[in-house]
């Protein structure tokens, strides 16, 4: 049941991440968002500065962090209030969760058939390839319905 409700909230944020993912190129801004958004309000740095009860250098420097990708979600946050937005980050992967999770089932499943094949092979009675395809379903149905706990362990290539 455990495994059930995983893949529905994976389906259910699939969902989700489908609208983010199909905006993302339309949301990328070379001077950050801070600045575009700023400028689009007609606010000068001077003025947002005022608006967050700091210093015009400090703004400059928000709005430097976040092209170089180093200011903080706090920062990010105040900027925001400070223009009335409302801050909103996400993770977006590069595939659908689903994916990810189907792809890393069937790779810990190769590798474990891959491992007794081997160990049986080195006492003469290794796996026939026919049989191999057929392990490997079964093997990855039952990872589909109870997930092993290990999943997510090895630092495979798989998992970067």
């Amino acid at each position: 049941m455990r495994a059930f409700t995983q893949q529905l909230k994976r389906r259910q944020i699939d969902q989700v991440l489908d609208a983010a993912r199909s905006l993302q190129h339309s949301l990328m801004t070379r001077s950050g968002w801070i600045r575009e958004i700023r400028k689009a309000l007609g606010m000068t740095g001077a003025q947002l500065a005022h608006r967050m009860q700091v210093t015009p250098a400090a703004v400059a420097q928000f709005e430097k962090r976040e092209r170089e990708g180093t200011i903080t979600l706090e920062s990010l946050r105040k900027c925001a209030h400070a223009m009335d937005c409302e801050l909103i980050y996400v993770f977006l992967p590069r595939t659908t969760l689903t994916q990810m999770v189907d792809q890393r089932i069937q790779a810990h499943a190769r590798r474990s058939i891959e491992s007794v094949d081997r160990t049986m092979g080195l006492e003469g009675q290794a796996t026939r390839k026919q049989y191999r395809k057929e392990q490997l379903a079964q093997l990855v149905a039952e990872y589909e319905e109870i997930p092993p706990r290990d999943l997510w362990d090895s630092a495979d290539a798989e998992a970067r």
